[in-house]
């Protein structure tokens, strides 16, 4: 290679790994020397030392200091690696903030942010504008039914497969043209999450949806309302996050807010087309959701694991009662047997008082409870009784057994468990 040729090469080498940043290094601001740093991470540093002089010389000049480039060893041969760092500019120096998002946009590809084959295992570099997420929310939500109505489905992870090494995990494919068994693969969940459905998909997606959606009748929309509900409380159940005064709350995420919107409109949908359709048919589908679903092998790992309390398979109906408004109503008209109550003297009750999450308690213990005055009629709590993870949280003074050992009883229904009160472990 030739000097000029060494040289074209250095420049492009160091511009590449200069920090992205549109300033006026000006009279306004000059880094000094210990602001700007320049590191050249080599297996061979003695012949490269030979070449720093055109090194040095290939730093952009006027306000860098190319005297400061120092040549390390890496002890990997045959690879080079710059490294630079610029510190302490002032934000008054910066240019073109309000266009900045549109100029990294631009400039990303050329020079990516991430090197990795799989871009889609780290945060998105962009802060979106509120457009932006309005945008992201609304291509999830389609993505999520496209998912529920069998529009797309998950890639099969192949352990041996060579392709499946180099490209991102948990590919969803969509039937390009309805019954042509052509699926091509449409991105991952956090691909989708960052930016959307793909432009050149996202039409036939919609589309698909959309048609499906119009031949729906109510036993399916109760379905596919009790699938929203179990992504909502289990697939995508929040992490519990401890606040300023020690209380373990639930932060919600994307993926669980567009389930429960999922389910609340599904629901009044179909309770629309059949009032007889109440919620103890959701509680009854949840309670045995293996009888009229499959799992998604793999697909735990769709979400963002900061996001969820655990990691649990999505699950999907199963294709012959989603294509069947007969077959759905069969499987609704199943009435499951409730499992035997525990002893009376088995803890069954969890409650939530003091800002956290106490129990099992017996009744004998919960009235305890109460005559210290550690709790009362309106204190949260949850009757293991029935099914631990299905069930809903009420209060000791709508619970009878618990009403009772408290010298009250009511008869009112349990409220919806989604008031902010974590779901027992």
């Amino acid at each position: 290679m030739t000097p000029q040729e060494r040289q074209r090469v250095f420049a492009e080498w160091i511009r590449s790994a200069m920090p992205w940043v549109n300033a006026r290094f000006s009279a306004e601001f000059t880094p000094n020397a210990d602001q700007f740093k320049c590191f050249i991470g080599v297996g061979d540093p003695i012949a490269w030392r030979r070449m720093e002089a055109e090194i040095r010389a290939a730093v952009p000049t006027g306000y860098f200091h190319g005297e400061l480039v120092s040549i390390v060893n890496t002890g990997v041969s045959g690879r080079a690696v710059c490294y630079i760092e610029l510190s302490g500019y002032p934000m008054t120096v910066l240019r073109g903030l309000p266009t900045w998002r549109a100029s990294y946009q631009i400039e990303n590809p050329k020079i990516p942010t991430h090197l990795h084959f799989d871009a889609t295992r780290f945060r998105h570099p962009i802060s979106p504008s509120m457009d932006e997420l309005g945008r992201l929310a609304d291509d999830y939500e389609w993505y999520l039914q496209a998912i529920a109505l069998g529009v797309i489905r998950r890639k099969p992870e192949l352990g041996g497969d060579r392709e499946a090494a180099f490209q991102p995990r948990g590919q969803y494919l969509f039937e390009v043209e309805a019954g042509s068994g052509e699926w091509l693969q449409v991105g991952n969940e956090f691909a989708v999450r960052s930016n959307g459905l793909p432009p050149y998909y996202r039409e036939g997606i919609v589309a698909a949806v959309q048609a499906r959606l119009t031949h729906v009748g109510p036993q399916r929309l109760m379905l596919l309302a009790a699938l929203m509900r179990y992504y909502q409380l289990r697939v995508y159940e929040p992490r519990l996050e401890v606040d300023e005064t020690g209380a373990q709350l639930p932060s919600p995420s994307l993926p669980n807010i567009t389930a429960r919107r999922l389910y609340d409109g599904w629901f009044r949908r179909a309770q629309a087309l059949d009032p007889a359709l109440g919620q103890a048919r959701i509680d009854a589908l949840l309670g045995h959701v293996e009888r009229w679903t499959e799992a998604v092998p793999g697909s735990s790992q769709d979400a963002y694991s900061w996001e969820v309390e655990r990691a649990v398979d999505k699950r999907v109906i199963l294709p012959a009662l989603l294509a069947d408004e007969e077959a759905a109503a069969q499987a609704l008209a199943q009435h499951p047997v409730a499992p035997p109550p525990l002893p009376a003297t088995s803890p069954r009750f969890k409650l939530f008082f003091g800002g956290a999450q106490r129990g099992p308690f017996t009744v004998d213990e919960i009235a305890e409870l109460a005559t210290r005055g550690e709790i009362d009629h309106a204190t949260r709590a949850w009757d293991m009784r029935w099914h631990p993870k299905i069930g809903k949280w009420s209060t000791v003074g709508e619970l009878p057994d618990l009403a009772i050992a408290l010298g009250r009883t009511r008869d009112e229904g349990i409220p919806d468990p989604d008031d902010g009160v974590p779901d027992p472990d």
